[in-house]
């Protein structure tokens, strides 16, 4: 292994949370997807949605769409299928309950966000525009579609709000919002895992986000430590992915970029800070940093850089 990936090694066993830990050791060190699941276990409310911090830069405790967003994420990253786990069929009940959902998309944020310290951007706001989009209702739809029965009438749910998320994509201009674009991405992933081509046109689907990636993504490399700066890597993960080809250059010089920011304790730089909540934001910051290290190896090691 490299100088880079030993560094890197250092700074997570030294700062990491217990969850983040055993991501890493899963994807580095022959850990398991069970070790994962036990400490994803504790981030789950009694409703089965997720809160605790899962996402370092909300703090609700309080069960959201959003963090249980990240749940769902953390399922798709482990390669987790087994729909009968207690995980996933609580994400399954917290959905179907109707919590944070208005009938057509589940929330972006919360009025309970505003209770407890968290970033500005998930501050909830009366007449929010976020609120109204997809993001991360297509996700979660996917993630309905995955794993409900399809007989229930929660996977019906799933599919009128799958149909609608779709419709509203391509009848739209094209956004540069990064979260909503992964949220359809994840839509795209769920329904190929399950073998559901029928629900909505998927190649279609797929040609609009690779214009949309192009328009959110920052292409002057010289730029991407500013704050909002938009890197290949919150698209694509490899070379395979169906979205590397068109910024096949930027992906590629992106490993060169992250081997020559690395910081000296072994971290990789954020590009984000809070605007308010300063003795929070350094707790957040600290675990935030070691998510974002994983990841920046995890890219680097499916590069064949480590």
């Amino acid at each position: 292994m490299t100088q880079t990936y030993i560094n890197a090694r250092k700074f997570i066993y030294k700062n990491a949370r217990p969850l983040d830990l055993a991501i890493f050791k899963y994807h580095f060190e022959e850990g398991t997807q069970e070790s994962v699941l036990e400490v994803l276990s504790f981030y789950q409310n009694e409703d089965g949605g997720f809160s605790g911090s899962i996402n370092p830069n909300i703090s609700n405790p309080k069960s959201t769409p959003a963090q249980t967003y990240e749940a769902v994420k953390i399922l798709h990253d482990i390669s987790y299928t087994n729909r009968n786990h207690p995980i996933i069929k609580g994400i399954l009940r917290y959905l179907e309950s109707g919590d944070g959902f208005d009938g057509k998309v589940w929330a972006y944020s919360v009025p309970s966000n505003n209770d407890s310290p968290c970033a500005h951007w998930w501050s909830f706001r009366d007449n929010d525009a976020r609120n109204s989009t997809y993001a991360p209702s297509a996700a979660l739809a996917g993630f309905i579609l995955r794993f409900a029965d399809k007989q229930s009438s929660l996977f019906r749910l799933g599919r009128r709000v799958a149909k609608e998320a779709f419709a509203h994509l391509m009848s739209s201009p094209v956004t540069s919002d990064s979260y909503l674009i992964l949220s359809y991405m994840h839509l795209v992933t769920s329904l190929t895992k399950a073998g559901e081509y029928d629900i909505i046109d998927i190649p279609s689907l797929v040609a609009k986000l690779k214009i949309c990636i192009g328009e959110a993504l920052t292409v002057e490399p010289s730029e991407w430590l500013r704050e909002g700066a938009v890197r290949p890597s919150l698209f694509i993960k490899n070379r395979n992915d169906p979205f590397y080809a068109e910024i096949r250059g930027l992906a590629e010089y992106e490993c060169d970029f992250l081997i020559s920011n690395q910081n000296e304790d072994g971290s990789f730089p954020l590009s984000a800070v809070w605007m308010s909540y300063p003795e929070q934001w350094a707790i957040s910051s600290h675990i935030w940093m070691s998510s974002i290290t994983i990841k920046c190896l995890k890219y680097l090691k499916n590069f064949e850089r480590l």
